[in-house]
């Protein structure tokens, strides 16, 4: 049931993002306008997953997925109001990604509970593979959809799946009551909202933190996405080639977890999350080789999604150390960390494209991103040599 709602959810807000864009090129003529209602929503999801995960440790989390869901129904059904102002509708595409950072933040906890610290890695990463899937299947559906049928239809077929993934996890979930209701004490942040908490929580713990930034290295292997247009003009890829290259990047990120939980042996798993996160930024440097190809760029881009199946055990790493009544705030911390960066990524490849090729920024990327994840590496190593706990 948390699959599934969360599958609807994300695939429904990509359909509103991919409408929104098409309505406000088709009104204005800006195809610079029409990328900002795109950036609109990872600013969102920064400070949703910063500021609102608390929420989800507050409240029963049940509780609080039903109403994001029910509260994202009505903001979408809002934009389908007939001859709304531009600003009223980026504002309240903007209102919809916030309201699913909290959420995301009780999914993910209330998923951890659901299955246990040895089965959660597999769990987490068949929900990331199937992310990117719904991602994927969003962004096309929801441009052939609002190309045939409308933009208004888009965003009520996005109302429907909120409201699909309200009715599952009412019938499909167990309610739980908070960590801290059952133990009889005070709640998280008692006397006001503690929404830098789940940063110290993190920073606090050396393996939590040097997982979550292993995690945000995802900055370094999103940049190919922002820039597949103009990678594929040089590559000789055409249109087309646009939807291969993104297509080959889904398809290594939804295997990666899968393959990494399931034929991975437990032992090395930890001591392999820094290696595949090293491996994940290298494997970019190949766009430095002169003469690639369209070929050799689907390869490559490829098997770094693959390595990036480190995500999910990391994650996973993270919500060992961090108490059940905190993993809301921290999961929105990460969450955050990693939208803001991916959203950087995508913008400073593009800027970069102005002064060199899509491949040399690629490669640039990557170099900058293995050296990082090569000291994270080290780091990583120390702080869990021994079987450090924390």
């Amino acid at each position: 049931a948390l699959w599934l709602a969360q599958l609807l959810s994300i695939a429904g807000d990509q359909f509103a993002r991919v409408a929104l864009a098409v309505l406000v090129y088709d009104r204005t003529g800006s195809a610079a306008l029409a990328a900002v209602t795109f950036a609109v929503t990872t600013g969102a999801m920064f400070i949703g997953g910063l500021t609102l995960g608390w929420i989800a440790d507050r409240y029963p989390r049940r509780r609080v997925m039903i109403c994001c869901d029910l509260i994202c129904l009505v903001l979408v059904l809002a934009m389908t109001v007939p001859r709304l102002p531009l600003t009223a509708l980026v504002g309240l595409l903007f209102a919809v990604s916030l309201a699913i950072e909290p959420f995301l933040a009780s999914r993910s906890a209330t998923n951890r509970a659901v299955l246990g610290k040895e089965r959660f890695a597999l769990g987490n990463g068949i929900t990331m593979a199937t992310y990117q899937v719904a991602q994927l299947a969003g962004f096309s559906l929801g441009g052939i959809v609002a190309a045939v049928a409308g933009t208004r239809t888009a965003l009520l077929i996005d109302a429907g799946t909120f409201a699909a993934s309200a009715v599952i996890i009412r019938l499909g979930v167990k309610a739980r009551r908070p960590k801290w209701q059952e133990d009889g004490a005070a709640p998280p942040g008692a006397a006001r909202p503690e929404i830098w908490a789940g940063f110290r929580l993190v920073f606090a713990s050396p393996v939590a933190s040097t997982a979550m930034l292993l995690m945000w290295l995802a900055a370094f292997l999103a940049a190919p996405e922002g820039i597949a247009a103009p990678l594929s003009r040089e590559l000789g890829g055409g249109t087309e080639g646009v939807g291969w290259l993104l297509a080959a990047m889904t398809a290594g990120a939804a295997a990666g977890p899968l393959l990494y939980n399931r034929f991975v042996r437990p032992a090395p798993r930890k001591r392999l999350v820094a290696v595949m996160a090293v491996e994940g930024c290298a494997f970019l440097i190949l766009f430095a080789v002169p003469h690639l190809g369209l070929a050799g760029a689907l390869i490559i881009l490829a098997t770094s999604g693959v390595f990036t199946g480190y995500l999910s055990a990391a994650a996973g790493y993270i919500f060992d150390v961090i108490p059940d009544e905190r993993r809301g705030q921290v999961g929105g911390v990460v969450g955050a960390g990693m939208s803001l960066g991916q959203g950087t990524g995508v913008v400073v490849a593009g800027l970069a494209c102005a002064v060199a090729t899509p491949s040399d920024v690629i490669a640039v990327c990557g170099a900058a991103g293995t050296v990082i994840a090569v000291i994270l590496a080290v780091r990583w190593r120390a702080v869990t040599r021994g079987g450090n706990p924390t």
